[in-house]
């Protein structure tokens, strides 16, 4: 019976020792790439390649970014370090890495979390020669502690006084080595403060001592020779960076925005939305009439509008603002005081998104003038029309709210049944005075025959939805992509149209579902600034284009099921809360997702496993 025990026992040490082995995060493994000072790829299953599971941050410690960006700005503002010395640290990161990681086997010093393919990358603790990476990091004066995490963590000691003395001491030595960026598919070098286009855009630039760079490369007369002029400048880039529309035909370019492409907002005009509004406000000749819900954070549209004025454009706006003259956006205010613009002033929104630029273009959609918006975090769409008819439509239609009069007060202006030079068929509508849906757009769905496929910040409008539920009970194929904070509220829709066995998906990307779009039969093509709400076709100013084109709304539909399918099966049955770590990036991006106060790590779908 003794015998018994003691080889119970025995085995069961045994089991112990071997789980303990196998949870025990001392383990190492081979470090097969470093892709910047904080980040790098543990080859966890030994074979030798980077798996997409395989790429992690340091946990508890920021590097300075490769390139100029948003956080970058940011970064160096805290650290009292101008753009170049920066992005220079962050180069002297890298190389620091590659230097003493790269090949080598680095042990785990933290539990290895599990992978969430929303990620790109996890969080880790590593050892090299039995000492912390981070705190190496820390202590060159290569890296900076992330404040939220590591406040009150073990790398308190070095967040004080010392670190941030031997971070600018690093900086202006690292300057001395005249580090260049490099583009490698055009063979063209630049500052690393350059702030062309070519290397705002460009993700995939390396860097390289200007003595280390191959003899074929040239360099970017911008970024080296003398000072140009601003003008100069926007010339240069406007020639170089061209903005591609995701799909042309006839008199209509269509812009399009991946949330997937975006893990954070930007202050930077980088979606080619953005930069077609940008080209379009800098080539206007004559005039330039708009009506914007708000702008915020873009300053190159901001500084374009000025300019434009300044060389004699003729610049005429509305913007919304509340009865009590406060903003939604923070930089409206400023705008409305330099260009004279008109504020609604009611407790209405003016939640149009418009442009007319010299009586002959318009540019219109769902995407706001902001660093989620026109910055590429939120899938939005954008349209840009080139016909003086349809701009002098909207022209009218904004000439109404020149004189005061919005919402109810307005006289219908909406013209339907244009038929453009090419073929196109075109209906404008503008809200509260035309409720477009009872207009033409239930009549639309009332007709489909095959599909409808919906994308939507709100979806509460019940005649909407009750239309979307008769299609889909006579055997229609309906496909529904929501927000998903909107999802969460009340009144939303979504449990309504789940119950009627309607495949509604509600997004996981950080950014928002902000489209108003929905694309029948794969010949009609709606979007604008309307959400489908009440308040949007019976309460707001809004504008919404009804598109009769198979081929744009083929190319739209083919978008569409392109973001249907990156969002997880799993949220056709729930939704998952837009701060967490069930929507990307949101627990890093420092907005509020979901508007409750909270921000990241401070939100309680993120500080829980933060903690």
């Amino acid at each position: 019976m003794m015998k018994k025990i003691y080889a119970i026992t025995t085995m069961f040490t045994l089991l112990c020792v071997l789980l303990c082995f196998k949870i025990s995060p001392e383990q190492s493994y081979e470090v097969i790439d470093v892709v910047s000072g904080d980040m790098f790829v543990l080859d966890l299953n030994h074979n030798g390649e980077a798996d997409e599971d395989e790429l992690f941050h340091l946990k508890d410690i920021n590097a300075f970014p490769l390139r100029y960006n948003d956080k970058a700005v940011q970064y160096a503002k805290e650290y009292g370090l101008n753009i170049d010395e920066a992005i220079t640290s962050g180069y002297l990161s890298k190389k620091y890495l590659k230097e003493n990681l790269l090949n080598k086997k680095a042990v785990l010093n933290s539990k290895l979390e599990k992978y969430n393919p929303a990620y790109k990358y996890r969080f880790v603790k590593i050892s090299i020669e039995k000492e912390d990476v981070g705190k190496i990091l820390l202590r060159e004066g290569l890296a900076f502690a992330y404040k939220g995490a590591s406040a009150e963590g073990e790398y308190n000691e070095y967040v004080q006084f010392e670190i941030p003395k031997k971070i600018k001491s690093v900086a202006k030595e690292g300057l001395k080595l005249n580090i260049a960026a490099i583009d490698k598919s055009k063979k063209v070098y630049h500052k690393p403060d350059c702030k062309s286009v070519i290397y705002i855009k460009n993700e995939n630039l390396d860097f390289l001592p200007l003595n280390e760079i191959p003899k074929d490369y040239k360099a970017d007369p911008f970024c080296f020779e003398k000072k140009q002029n601003e003008e100069e400048l926007q010339a240069h880039i406007n020639k170089i960076e061209l903005p591609i529309p995701d799909f042309k035909i006839g008199e209509i370019e269509l812009y399009l925005v991946d949330p997937n492409k975006y893990f954070r907002p930007s202050t930077r005009c980088r979606t080619s939305a953005c930069q077609a509004l940008l080209k379009n406000i800098n080539e206007a000749k004559m005039s330039i009439d708009f009506a914007l819900y708000g702008i915020e954070d873009q300053d190159e549209i901001f500084n374009a509008l000025v300019r434009a004025k300044r060389r004699g454009v003729v610049v005429r706006g509305v913007v919304d603002s509340n009865a009590n003259s406060t903003f939604i956006y923070k930089d409206t205010p400023k705008l409305q005081k330099v260009l004279s613009l008109s504020p609604d002033g009611t407790n209405g929104f003016m939640h149009n998104k418009f442009f007319v630029f010299d009586g002959e273009k318009v540019f219109t959609g769902t995407m706001n003038i902001s660093n989620t918006g026109s910055g590429g975090y939120n899938s939005n769409t954008s349209v840009l029309i080139h016909s003086p008819l349809t701009a002098q439509i909207y022209t009218s239609e904004l000439e109404q709210m020149l004189s005061g009069k919005f919402q109810k007060n307005k006289e219908d202006k909406s013209v339907e049944n244009i038929t453009l030079p090419s073929g196109i068929k075109l209906s404008v509508y503008f809200s509260p005075s035309a409720n477009a849906y009872l207009r033409e757009i239930r009549q639309i769905l009332q007709d489909a025959e095959k599909e409808i496929f919906v994308s939507a910040f709100y979806l509460t409008y019940k005649e909407i939805v009750n239309d979307l539920i008769a299609a889909k009970s006579r055997g229609v194929d309906v496909k529904i992509i929501v927000d998903a904070t909107s999802a969460s509220r009340n009144g939303s829709k979504v449990k309504e149209l789940r119950e009627a066995r309607i495949p509604v998906k509600v997004e996981n990307w950080g950014g928002k579902s902000h489209e108003k779009n929905m694309v029948i039969d794969k010949k009609i093509f709606i979007t604008g600034s309307a959400n489908f709400s009440f308040s949007g076709y019976n309460k707001n100013d809004e504008n919404i284009l009804v598109i009769t084109s198979p081929p744009i709304s083929n190319y739209y539909r083919t978008h569409f099921l392109k973001l249907f399918n990156s969002i997880d099966d799993v949220f056709l049955t729930r939704n998952p809360r837009a701060e967490s770590f069930e929507s990307k990036n949101s627990c890093y991006d420092g907005i509020d997702n979901n508007h409750d106060g909270k921000i990241d790590s401070k939100d309680d779908g993120c500080y829980k496993k933060l903690q």
